[in-house]
């Protein structure tokens, strides 16, 4: 059978397109998967890029807070500059005070620098007096050495005459003592052998009780002056009574004799009654 051209031709059409379509689904297959692998990549890139994009905007963060920070230092830096300036401002005022105060003191200093000079002249002039002064003072030394002489003579002598005071008074001391332990005794007795009783002596109350109102201030406490009233008004002394009546009366004595006749006839009436209280305590000591 013969062949027909037109088929053939367009069998043989059809082959070549078909070749061509398989050629071209390969190559578009290729070009294709290229494109893919360069989306793929494009889209790594753009990762890439977010990624950067994410660092770039935690720096840009991060320069943010440094630049805050730095703003805060700017404020602090500009806050101590305007207190610089204050400083600086009262530094001047305070110069200029120390100034003025200077110059005041150096004219101060130049009247103090003509005083001295003034002074200066005149302690020369006041040298060549004490020069002068100086040798009269050593003729009044002089002087006085022999005036230190006389004392030293008188001295010795009124040592002398003191001495001997002294030992007048220690001898009228003697005396004064006893002619007190005299007065006690002479009394003592005559209470003890009853030639006088407690009537014989209360003529002298009134006058013993006038003494104990008056204020001894020395020798006797308080307590002594009212205890010496108090035993003045009893009507009997006991032995201890007496004693210790006696005892104050010596003391006024001692201090008032020369003076309060009346201490005396305390004393003389506390022996008589220290006396009387001694007959009584042997007659009782006799009747048992």
């Amino acid at each position: 059978m013969a062949e027909n051209p037109f088929l053939v031709e367009v069998a043989s059409l059809i082959l070549t397109v078909g070749a061509s379509a398989l050629s071209l689904a390969y190559w578009l297959g290729r070009k294709f998967a290229r494109i893919e692998a360069r989306f793929t990549l494009i889209d790594e890139k753009f990762a890439q890029v977010d990624k950067r994009f994410d660092q770039v905007e935690n720096r840009f963060v991060q320069i943010e807070k440094h630049l805050a920070q730095h703003d805060e230092k700017f404020h602090k830096i500009e806050e101590k500059m305007t207190l610089m300036d204050e400083k600086l401002t009262q530094m001047e005022t305070s110069l200029t005070y120390v100034k003025e105060k200077i110059t005041q003191h150096d004219a101060k200093l130049h009247q103090i620098e003509t005083s001295l000079a003034q002074a200066n002249q005149k302690l020369a002039q006041f040298d060549e007096q004490f020069r002068t002064v100086k040798g009269i003072l050593a003729q009044m030394d002089e002087k006085f050495s022999n005036i230190d002489k006389q004392f030293a003579q008188s001295n010795e002598r009124l040592n002398r005459i003191e001495e001997r005071i002294n030992l007048i008074a220690r001898n009228m001391n003697e005396i004064a003592v006893s002619t007190r332990n005299q007065t006690e005794f002479f009394a003592e007795f005559l209470g003890f052998k009853k030639i006088l009783e407690p009537r014989d002596v209360a003529f002298i109350k009134n006058e013993l009780l006038r003494l104990s109102a008056r204020t001894f201030t020395n020798p006797l406490t308080k307590e002594e002056a009212e205890r010496m009233k108090e035993l003045i008004q009893k009507e009997k002394l006991t032995l201890e009574e007496a004693d210790e009546l006696r005892e104050i009366a010596r003391k006024l004595v001692s201090e008032y004799g020369a003076t309060v006749p009346e201490v005396w006839k305390l004393l003389i009436y506390a022996s008589i009654m220290r006396g009387i209280a001694m007959s009584e305590l042997k007659e009782e000591n006799q009747q048992t």
